[in-house]
């Protein structure tokens, strides 16, 4: 085997010493360069017909500011008062646009921040005495009305409160009418505990399978079950409201004892939109609870 290997190496190649074909580049074709084709081209370019003047737009002026238009007709006064309607002045006139039209939206703000401890509600009643301290819990359809109580009927489902104490009376009437409509439903006693949360969130689960809150009944009952989630912070861990002073009850912040802030009505549309991609309700309750154990 090596004397045939040795031989194959001295045999030459048929194919040896033969000249591979280059591939040849297509040639362009030059432009001619005699004189008469330059005086043929010189005489065309002198009687072509001349081109009509181009109107050129005058240039804006940078110290002037200019604002697109709606509409074509529209004047500065009609702008001025859409731009007003859009953006309401003052919390009154954001939560009236908020009760005429319901909005879907969800907050980015994150589910728990440690902060220190901001000040407590100028009404000492509007903070409860914990659960976690006392241990005695409250069956919810029957809760004690907070100070300064029920001033007459209560309040509708729309009504957006303007204060720390209408907001504790009007959260505590919500719940109580939806701890007696899961009595009901559910055939459950709603007790002032975690068991509760889970009612809660099985309730959003069947009212809302596909995570769409389309319509103004919608956004009402996502924020009866967001009202009675916040009682419930209120009477087991003592919490208070701190900021309630958006039109949209999604930027209302709760502060729970001894350093945590949170969106008690922004956690619930989140829960209802995003379903199973987000951490139910009841493991917000419980960590929250452990955090107040804390103190």
């Amino acid at each position: 085997k090596a004397g045939d290997w040795a031989q194959r190496r001295l045999t030459p190649s048929p194919t040896a010493g033969r000249a591979h074909a280059t591939p040849q580049m297509p040639t362009t074709r030059q432009p001619s360069t005699s004189p008469a084709a330059y005086s043929q081209a010189s005489s065309a370019y002198s009687n072509a017909p001349p081109r009509p003047p181009q109107s050129v737009p005058p240039m804006p002026d940078p110290t002037t500011p200019s604002f697109p238009d709606d509409e074509a007709d529209s004047s500065d006064d009609e702008r001025t008062v859409a731009i007003v309607r859009r953006a309401p002045a003052t919390a009154a006139a954001a939560a009236d646009a908020n009760r005429a039209q319901p909005r879907q939206r969800l907050s980015t703000r994150p589910a728990y921040l440690t902060e220190r401890a901001p000040p407590p509600p100028m009404s000492p009643e509007l903070t409860a005495a914990r659960q976690l301290d006392t241990g005695l819990s409250e069956y919810v359809d029957t809760l004690t009305i907070p100070p300064p109580g029920l001033p007459g009927s209560p309040p509708p489902l729309d009504f957006i409160p303007g204060s720390e104490a209408e907001a504790r009376v009007a959260f505590t009437c919500f719940s109580r009418d939806l701890a007696r409509e899961f009595k009901l439903r559910f055939n459950v006693v709603c007790k002032t505990d975690v068991a509760t949360v889970e009612v809660l969130q099985r309730s959003l689960r069947e009212r809302f399978p596909t995570g769409e809150v389309a319509s103004r009944q919608d956004v009402i009952e996502v924020r009866r079950h967001a009202a009675l989630l916040s009682e419930l912070l209120v009477r087991v861990m003592g919490s208070y409201w701190v900021d309630i002073f958006s039109g949209d009850l999604a930027d209302w912040a709760m502060f729970v004892p001894p350093g945590t802030r949170v969106w008690p009505f922004a956690r619930v549309m989140r829960y209802v939109v995003m379903g199973d991609q987000e951490a139910d309700l009841v493991s917000y309750y419980l960590e929250l609870e452990a955090r107040a154990l804390r103190a």
